[in-house]
């Protein structure tokens, strides 16, 4: 996320600018994000959802993430939806238009907090679950 930020304003003159270093850091932040936001929706929410019972098998990713806005793991059901749409954006790639990538670049910097907020929710419901249950957990 430095390393994009450092690039500067993200416009389509500045992508077109880029050295291959500059556009090696648009690649991984943008393959990180990505995977973030993969984990959170396929493994850690469904998985966080068995353990208060229920069972996300047939359930949208809006419906697990409205479910984990109750649940106090998600701030925000409708921006994780808007990030999961760009989550699905981002796996296309326009190297011929350079105005779209960084407008995409630029909204998925915008949702890092969101999505470090979710990691940190997680990581603090976790740890709720785990107290006292020893190694099993």
């Amino acid at each position: 996320m430095a390393a994009v930020g450092a690039l500067g304003v993200l416009s389509a003159a500045r992508m077109t600018t880029l050295d291959d270093e500059g556009q090696d850091a648009c690649d991984a932040f943008l393959k990180r994000f990505e995977s973030l936001v993969a984990q959170l929706q396929d493994q850690v929410w469904p998985q966080a959802m068995r353990e208060e019972g229920e069972d996300p098998t047939g359930l949208t990713r809006g419906m697990v993430a409205e479910f984990m806005d109750r649940l106090g793991l998600v701030p925000d059901a409708r921006a994780m939806a808007r990030v999961n749409e760009l989550r699905n954006e981002l796996a296309h790639a326009y190297p011929l238009e350079p105005a779209r990538q960084a407008q995409r670049l630029a909204e998925a910097l915008r949702h890092c907090p969101l999505l470090l907020d979710c990691v940190a929710r997680a990581e603090r419901y976790l740890a709720e679950r785990c107290k006292g249950a020893g190694e099993a957990c």
